[in-house]
């Protein structure tokens, strides 16, 4: 069996994040978040870059109760 991977765009992240669009760039801008790349004229950002950013915040959440 195949599993579709699917890139999200920044729309999908902004829904996903329950944020504004500009939030996302902005983000992307200071470093926070992955650059997204482009495929036939689509900007799109890899799943697992994604990921990696919400597992270090909790990461970081979880390091802080602990303190």
């Amino acid at each position: 069996m195949t599993t579709k991977k699917i890139f999200p765009g920044v729309n999908d992240l902004a829904t996903q994040f329950n944020c504004n669009k500009s939030t996302i760039w902005r983000w992307v801008a200071n470093g926070t978040f992955p650059k997204p790349f482009k495929v036939c004229g689509l900007t799109r950002w890899e799943p697992e870059e994604v990921g990696d950013v919400v597992n270090t915040a909790k990461r970081e959440r979880d390091e802080g109760e602990a303190a």
